[in-house]
């Protein structure tokens, strides 16, 4: 499954009936950004009447909230978020300040607004794919570890750590989920290559442990 984000940070303005609205769209990772971002705009925004945020995070895009901030129940989050979930957006977060122009708006007059924001807030971003990222320990001798250090350069992987004792190695590694399969079929080619065993995971003198 693929997974899309923002690159980084992008803002807009609207007015409606006299009010302001400022939307920001962050790339985030963690509850504890979304917290400081939101007491970041209260801070910088004094006089605004509301700051209001939606906010969808990780893989399986099950965590998330939306927050409506003193505005009625469900006329400002809700609409952000679906504007994030209307292009299938993770580890992202959008907050729209709210400066109040002596005009009430009405229910549907906000949920307008909040999402209109959001909108042309998301158009302005650059979506990226992000990857995810697996994370494997492998047991294996000394040669055979100079097989796993040199594929895993070609495949764009990370080696984490590296330990050596006299029974050979342990590496710890960071690859993508999207390519992890064709970088241990690789090293069983070069290390098991004789083997009719087709689990890419199961090379002859190595131990392999999926660490997430």
């Amino acid at each position: 499954m693929e997974y899309f984000s923002i690159a980084d940070i992008k803002t807009c303005e609207i007015t409606e009936k006299s009010s302001k609205f400022i939307a920001y769209a962050y790339p985030v990772n963690q509850l504890e950004e979304i917290k400081q971002i939101f007491e970041n705009l209260k801070k910088n925004h004094p006089k605004s009447r509301h700051v209001c945020y939606a906010y969808r995070l990780g893989f399986d895009q099950n965590v998330f909230r939306t927050v409506d901030d003193g505005e009625p129940s469900g006329t400002a989050g809700k609409p952000i978020l679906g504007q994030i979930d209307k292009l299938h957006l993770t580890n992202i977060a959008i907050f729209v300040v709210r400066y109040f122009g002596g005009i009430l708006l009405g229910t549907g007059g906000l949920i307008k607004a909040y999402k209109t924001a959001s909108q042309i807030c998301l158009e302005s971003c650059t979506i990226i794919e992000i990857n995810r990222l697996s994370n494997f320990k492998i047991t294996c001798g000394f040669a055979q570890a100079q097989s796993f250090l040199n594929q895993l350069k070609l495949f764009h992987g990370k080696l984490l750590e590296m330990n050596t004792d006299s029974l050979g190695n342990e590496l710890l590694i960071e690859i993508s989920s999207k390519t992890e399969v064709e970088y241990f079929k690789q090293i069983k080619s070069i290390l098991d290559k004789n083997s009719a065993d087709i689990d890419v995971y199961n090379i002859f003198g190595c131990e392999i442990n999926r660490l997430d």
